[in-house]
């Protein structure tokens, strides 16, 4: 029996060599593509455009160009993307804060209006905190879809009222 177990865990370990070989390759080929492409923006980065090059209006994929464009373009989202989050996360943050010292203050109050009050305080703040999560989940990165536009009613007649003119003289 032990026979077959150590024949079984040795066909076990050339498969796993191999699937290991396998995905080794893979990832060098990617890698080195992800390098080359990198070198590239580095090159870009740092040497001055030839007169040719500054010619050039028309982006295509395998010119410095391009790959100015997508740098350009992918910081900006960024930026964007940033801008808007972190306004919205001090909001919720602040609206937190404030959450927190009115349930300190609730618990302090000593009168039944004071508490009723400080509720009524919890209450709205907490209904400001909820529009202020939804607004944050919608301001994330999802791409909105613009409206179709739409005509316009005019109050003209859809078909005209003047008679055709024939041309069979």
């Amino acid at each position: 029996m032990s026979v077959f177990t150590s024949l079984a865990k040795k066909k076990l370990k050339a498969a796993i060599k191999k699937r290991a070989a396998k995905a080794a390759a893979a990832l060098k080929k990617s890698s080195t593509k992800v390098v080359k492409e990198t070198k590239k923006h580095a090159k870009d980065m740092v040497t001055k455009k030839t007169p040719g090059q500054a010619k050039v209006v028309t982006p295509v994929k395998a010119q410095r160009q391009y790959r100015k464009g997508t740098r350009v373009a992918a910081g900006v989202g960024f930026v964007a993307g940033l801008a808007t989050s972190a306004g919205d996360d001090k909001k919720i943050k602040a609206l937190n804060k404030e959450l927190e010292s009115l349930r300190a203050q609730l618990k302090k109050s000593k009168t039944e209006t004071a508490r009723a009050q400080t509720q009524i305080k919890i209450e709205k703040t907490l209904a400001k905190l909820e529009l202020a999560k939804e607004k944050a989940k919608n301001n994330s990165s999802v791409i909105k879809k613009s409206l179709r536009p739409q005509t316009r009613k005019t109050l003209a007649p859809s078909k005209s009222q003047r008679p055709k003119i024939r041309s069979d003289k």
